[in-house]
């Protein structure tokens, strides 16, 4: 697939989850650039746009390999990246000196295990404006506007949390979709960053 797309004069080919046996396979059959933390090639790399600004923070080392993955992806596809690692609440100090970066971003992934801590934290220091995609598949725009939010693959929150949510005004979006894909959907429908501002 690959080579047919490079023959097409394709570049910059994303090939995810490819282990190092497999990468060796892949390269011999075509020009490669391999990133083995991540698990990510890229097929006939070549030149890429580095415009916007999207943060990619971890809350701790063992996060990085996801971390890693998104942010090459999204180096790949024409962003400006930010990787700020080992933020977790445990470091929150860590975190809080890189508030400015936070601040200028159009994007922040927040990679950070099962409880979502560090999603929360940055959620409740940005100002992006948000939406709801629900289990249905349906995205709503009716949260639009709203200052923070907290995304999780988690289908069922605990109580604190919703309560939480609700009294500081956080809307929390919780989707199946990988973070890209959700973002993308939501990005395709008109929802735009930085208060609105394209």
């Amino acid at each position: 697939i690959a080579a047919a797309m490079g023959e097409r004069g394709v570049s910059n080919i994303l090939i995810t989850r490819l282990g190092t046996a497999s990468a060796l396979a892949v390269g011999d059959a075509v020009p490669l650039e391999y990133h083995p933390e991540a698990r990510l090639g890229v097929a006939y790399p070549g030149p890429h746009k580095s415009v916007g600004s999207i943060v990619v923070a971890t809350g701790g080392t063992s996060d990085r390999h996801v971390a890693e993955e998104a942010a090459l992806t999204a180096e790949k596809l024409g962003n400006q990246v930010t990787r700020i690692y080992d933020v977790g609440v445990s470091g929150l100090h860590r975190l809080l000196s890189h508030l400015d970066t936070l601040m200028s971003a159009r994007c922040v992934v927040a990679v950070a295990g099962m409880e979502g801590a560090l999603a929360s934290v940055i959620g409740g220091l940005v100002d992006y404006i948000l939406a709801e995609h629900d289990d249905r598949g349906k995205d709503k725009l009716a949260y639009a506007g709203s200052r923070n939010f907290l995304t999780t693959t988690v289908a069922t929150q605990k109580r604190e949390m919703i309560s939480l949510a609700e009294e500081s005004g956080i809307v929390i979006l919780a989707t199946r979709m990988r973070m890209y894909e959700a973002c993308g959907k939501l990005y395709a429908n008109g929802l735009c960053g930085n208060g609105g501002k394209s």
